[in-house]
């Protein structure tokens, strides 16, 4: 399949995807605000947010790594991939302990941040670590996504997400409107998550039978790629920035209103932020198609294509 098929299909794919899940978070959005309340909703979406913060430890390693892919992956160099991917795998899993033992002290402030809110601590730290364990799971089972990404194969990704995404939501839209229960419906995000993981992991083993999923690389491997480390250090900027643009709403609101303000706030900022999505999905597939073009260093084509 040529680049440009393969941006195409990215495009369909994910528009389609992204489309079918707009109409459900619309719809199910009315539901949850009715039938679980306001401070519920904003609860969750100030613990979401925090936990954006946290992400900011990811650097924007994920990025640097898809970078360097690029080159290996159109050269067929099954062994420098895998080095890369276990690279990443030692990086996120450090990142991963460092988010976790961030989290951990953050929410040991929870009885003064959420003094006021209208729920037990004991749920406040169940959604909390629920969600935290859905973010946790991308460190340190399914970094391997990176692989698609870089390999224009990020549809893949997108219709095992997005499908997944649906169902959750449809099975706790029966959840807020037949049981009402809040556990049950932060339990659903949780196993979703999982099952989520395991499924995306088997895919990728399966697309790619030579990629060593559970590698045994060390510490060490980071030295042999200074040029990713450079890389990050110029990406994370671009991370804070793109949280302090989006990230702080959520906390602010609360901070200095309440719960109730910040579920109202969403329902707008749900609009923006799926019409933007929806505008980036119909590019996704670009960006690794001029990655794959560079590698070919094939200055007369790169020329062609771009200009």
């Amino acid at each position: 399949m040529s680049r440009v098929s393969k941006s195409l299909k990215n495009a369909k794919v994910g528009v389609f995807f992204f489309m079918l899940s707009i109409f459900v978070q619309f719809f199910s959005r009315k539901i949850f605000l009715d039938n679980l309340g306001d401070e519920f909703i904003g609860l969750e979406t100030t613990l979401r947010s925090i936990l954006s913060f946290l992400n900011l430890a990811e650097l924007g390693i994920g990025t640097a790594i898809g970078f360097t892919l690029y080159k290996p992956i159109f050269d067929k160099n099954y062994l420098e991939i895998n080095k890369i991917i276990a690279l990443l795998g030692v990086l996120y899993r450090k990142i991963g302990y460092i988010i976790f033992g961030v989290g951990f002290i953050i929410s040991l402030f929870f009885p003064l941040i959420f003094e006021e809110a209208p729920f037990s601590l004991m749920l406040i730290y169940y959604v909390f670590y629920s969600l935290l364990i859905s973010v946790l799971l991308s460190y340190f089972v399914n970094y391997h996504i990176s692989l698609l990404g870089a390999d224009q194969k990020g549809y893949i990704v997108q219709q095992y997400f997005q499908t997944f995404n649906i169902f959750r939501v449809i099975l706790q839209v029966i959840v807020a409107l037949y049981f009402k229960n809040f556990y049950l419906y932060i339990t659903l995000e949780l196993v979703f998550s999982i099952v989520y993981s395991i499924v995306v992991r088997y895919k990728i083993k399966k697309e790619y039978p030579w990629l060593i999923i559970n590698s045994s690389q060390k510490t060490e491997i980071v030295k042999e790629y200074p040029e990713i480390i450079v890389k990050i250090k110029q990406v994370f900027f671009h991370k804070i920035s793109a949280f302090v643009k989006n990230g702080t709403d959520n906390l602010l609101i609360y901070g200095l209103i309440n719960l109730q303000s910040v579920a109202f706030f969403g329902n707008y900022q749900l609009i923006f932020l799926k019409l933007i999505g929806l505008v980036k999905m119909a590019f996704a597939g670009t960006g690794s198609a001029v990655g794959n073009l560079i590698a070919e260093d094939d200055e007369n084509n790169i020329k062609k294509v771009l200009w």
